[in-house]
């Protein structure tokens, strides 16, 4: 596949999945921006990717948690690569540890740590209505303004003991790309996500993709980049969610409603949604 003469901005790009996925891009031919929160490492593989093929890359570092910061990115983005085809919202992080270890006396009560989902949920939700913004001033190229793929996870669809807040934001990045990519589709912008089951990355420890490795339970960055790049350039594909698990990848379908009275009245709140969101009238 050629991916010649589009371009690219991926959200945690430096290491583990999006890199290998920017790697690929840029091995069919994308110009990329990459952003990470990591300054040397993103730098240090713009420069490589740079030395394969001058001028087809860029770095800009990025809290993905702060908005100032994405809207930076993004005005970086639209300057280096003129337009922006793909926006891939991958950055996330595993559990930060949500319930602080009290004792049965205590008189305190802790603040729960969220930078999980501010990372995972907050942060892709304004990676996301940035793009949608961007696309929105483009061209129709090829049957679409812009595309958005969201990193999920097969924690969307199942709950991990101990990882509560992760569990939570892979669940509600499944709803948020179903209904956003519906509420985008007549304006030319898909949205999808992929969810992989574990696969190498910078998360945690090697030691654990290794054991996991080693009882064939690992699903290899390749079969989860072949599951991002099947997204990009596809027009019939939006709302879709691509669940990777080692070598098999299956579509997951929205679930059928238990009864025709939600059928209605989420027809029904759509179209009172979509009313509120028409621009003034002059």
């Amino acid at each position: 596949m050629s991916h010649r003469g589009k371009s690219a901005l991926i959200t945690g790009g430096a290491s583990g999945l999006g890199k290998h996925l920017a790697t690929t891009l840029h091995a069919q031919g994308a110009i990329l921006l990459i952003a990470d929160i990591d300054d040397d490492r993103g730098t240090a593989f713009v420069d490589s990717l740079n030395k394969e093929r001058p001028g087809s890359a860029f770095f800009k570092k990025a809290d993905v948690t702060v908005w100032e910061e994405q809207v930076d990115l993004f005005k970086v983005a639209v300057k280096s690569l003129k337009r922006i085809d793909y926006v891939v919202a991958n950055a996330g992080i595993l559990e930060s540890r949500f319930l602080a270890h009290t004792s049965p006396s205590a008189v305190e009560y802790v603040k729960p740590d969220l930078t999980t989902l501010n990372i995972n949920l907050i942060g892709v939700i304004y990676t996301s209505h940035i793009a949608a913004q961007t696309f929105r001033t483009q061209e129709i190229v090829q049957g679409f303004r812009g595309q958005i793929v969201v990193t999920a996870s097969v924690a969307s669809f199942t709950a991990i003991p101990n990882m509560p807040l992760y569990s939570t934001s892979k669940h509600a990045l499944v709803g948020f790309v179903r209904a956003f990519g519906a509420q985008l589709e007549p304006e030319g912008i898909t949205v999808n996500a992929v969810a992989p089951n574990i696969t190498r990355s910078n998360l945690t420890v090697q030691e654990i993709f290794d054991a996991v490795e080693a009882k064939g339970r690992l699903t290899p960055n390749e079969a989860v980049t072949a599951a991002f790049t099947s997204f990009l350039g596809n027009r019939t594909l939006n709302g879709q969610i691509k669940e990777v698990s080692m070598d098999k990848t299956y579509q997951r379908p929205l679930p059928e409603p238990l009864n025709k009275a939600v059928v209605d009245n989420i027809a029904e709140l759509a179209e009172v949604h979509r009313v509120a969101y028409l621009p003034p009238k002059a």
